[in-house]
């Protein structure tokens, strides 16, 4: 390699606006418009969303024999309006005289053809109708519109919206991931990527085409679970002049080391660390920042449980204000320490007596009395059939196709027991390539534990797999659940590439400081293996996109634009084939 080419690598950086310039923030801010221009687009193609149905309307589904209410938030949020926890949906004879209502096959037969009335997907307790649904999407977005507006709220404008919100969620998170833990070393086509990585990661896409109010509580909590960390993230601040400080070392305090530290490192061992007592007497951590987040982050509870996880990523986020800082629990930070937790205690004391009201229990969310196809009271899944599932939630190759869409739904048996299956594409890891990533973490273990997120980077991978088996073993596979895992993983492989990143610029800056000679021998390993990363990466997110994009319009999927919308589906197919 030629001194030129590092040159030419830096200049080529340079090039680039600052991630906090005007240029960069107005160009990432292009970008997240266009990815939420996008999202409403996607609601189009089906013509599910904005179709002119009055909200309210119910409808017969032959095949299952059952009723369907799309718009079972907003009959919830009226019910509150009311008063009333259950569902006003009339309650068959016959299907309050079955002995096991959550039987599929009894109430088959008890609905004689639909001149019975069962609701399907509703939680059937003590002879009423319960929405099993997280309630807060209906508190805080449906009643509102209904108490403004007369009118009911329509599920798919609620979910288009919903949707919109987690992309201005997730961009402001990226964004502040980068600044915060990466500074200087994150380039803006960097940046843009994460945020990309995140975008087609996190299952928006799929959530959003599916307009239906299954999708509601998963973007619900996509959207507050990426604010509350943008909040929590956003509170350490400088003590002078309250701006964003950047995140100390877990163990010593210090600064997180950049690429002119790591250059001075291996000239020199006589390095200067900043220690835990002058970086308390220089930050301090914002109590409403704090409040915030754990607001945002306690909602989960009424919204996909599931998210409730997510809340201990506080714990490695701010062990070093924990542990060796002593801004939180402690005599010195009690305000910071009342206002990170009393948003819970808030929230969670009347979401847990809004089980209990219902279902007798505080934490019983009434998901076991779901009408669905197969009896969840009784359903256990077999041991030898979970790691199948989880195999095709995770590791199922793509089922190409020389006709358009060049991409089918994939065969999934069951070997040893039965479990619900829905139509997928592939496993998540052939879907969103770029969270391979997460297997370089060894190398980078190092550049993440000074940035201060191994902890939080191994977290989230723990995370992921309870969330993941969890969801196999209670509701079986369906792709929409890639929503409560996928963006733990996409995030963690983020970290990877902005940490390589950081490395990139760290062996630049070190090979300015080296003779000619060690140049020789250094430099091009490092160059070979960050090209070919960055190549993987590009080819990752193209392939990402391109199939998900493509997956919308397979007539194999559940909500087909086939189906729902056959006249553009119609015109599709001549104009490509």
């Amino acid at each position: 390699m030629k001194r030129s080419d590092s040159k030419h690598d830096i200049a080529a950086s340079m090039r680039q606006p600052a991630i906090d310039s005007i240029a960069g923030r107005i160009i990432y801010a292009a970008i997240t418009l266009l990815l939420a221009v996008g999202l409403v687009g996607v609601s189009l193609l089906n013509g599910m969303a904005w179709d002119g149905e009055k909200p309210g309307e119910i409808t017969y589904h032959e095949r299952f024999a059952h009723y369907i209410d799309e718009d079972q938030y907003a009959r919830l949020a009226d019910a509150l309006i009311h008063g009333s926890l259950s569902l006003d949906l009339p309650v068959s004879d016959e299907l309050a005289q079955l002995e096991n209502p959550y039987d599929y096959g009894a109430r088959y037969e008890a609905s004689d053809g639909g001149a019975n009335p069962i609701f399907w997907d509703h939680a059937f307790y003590g002879g009423k109708y319960y929405c099993y649904f997280g309630v807060v999407p209906a508190v805080l977005v449906f009643a509102p519109y209904q108490l403004i507006t007369g009118q009911w709220l329509d599920t798919s404008a609620a979910v288009v919206a919903l949707g919109v919100a987690t992309v201005g969620a997730m961009a402001l998170l990226c964004y502040r991931i980068a600044r915060r833990f990466f500074g200087s070393s994150v380039t803006l086509a960097t940046l843009i990527a994460t945020l990309l990585f995140l975008f087609a990661g996190s299952n928006v896409v799929y959530l959003v085409f599916v307009a239906r109010f299954y999708s509601v509580p998963i973007l619900s909590s996509l959207a507050l679970t990426f604010l509350g960390l943008w909040f929590w993230l956003g509170a350490r601040k400088e003590a002078q002049d309250g701006s964003l400080a950047p995140r100390r070392d877990d163990a010593s305090g210090k600064e997180p080391s950049g690429p002119s530290s790591h250059a001075n490192r291996t000239i020199s061992t006589h390095v200067s660390l900043k220690r835990a007592d002058s970086a308390r007497s220089t930050t301090r951590l914002s109590a409403w920042h704090l409040a915030a987040g754990s607001l945002c982050m306690a909602l989960n509870l009424g919204c996909r449980p599931q998210f409730v996880l997510a809340c201990f990523l506080a714990i490695p986020l701010f062990w070093n204000e924990i542990r060796h800082e002593r801004l939180l629990f402690s005599r010195r930070g009690a305000k910071e320490t009342a206002a990170a937790l009393i948003p819970f205690a808030l929230v969670f004391a009347p979401l847990l007596w809004y089980n209990w009201a219902r279902f007798g229990s505080v934490l019983d969310f009434g998901s076991s009395y779901n009408l669905t196809g197969f009896d969840m009271t009784q359903y256990h899944q077999r041991l030898l059939l979970t790691p199948v599932l989880l195999f095709y939630y995770l590791l199922q190759p793509i089922n190409p196709s020389f006709t358009f869409p060049f991409v089918e739904t994939t065969e999934m048996a069951r070997p040893v027991g039965w479990a619900p299956m829905e139509p997928m594409f592939g496993g998540y890891f052939w879907l969103v390539p770029m969270a391979l990533l997460v297997f370089l973490l060894p190398a980078v273990r190092r550049e993440l534990k000074e940035r201060g997120l191994w902890g939080s980077t191994l977290c989230m991978l723990a995370f992921a797999a309870v969330v993941l088996i969890v969801d196999t073993r209670t509701a079986g596979v369906t792709q929409r659940y890639f929503g409560d895992f996928g963006w733990y993983i996409v995030l963690a492989a983020a970290f990877v590439m902005l940490a390589l990143q950081a490395q990139k610029d760290e062996l630049v800056e070190r090979v300015r400081h080296l003779s000619g000679r060690i140049y020789l021998n250094v430099a091009p390993l490092g160059v070979r293996h960050r090209k070919a990363i960055a190549a993987f990466i590009a080819c990752a997110l193209i392939f990402a996109l391109a199939v998900g994009a493509l997956s919308l319009f397979s007539p194999e999927r559940y909500d087909s634009i086939a189906a729902f919308n056959p006249t553009l589906w119609e015109a599709i197919v001549r104009a490509v084939g």
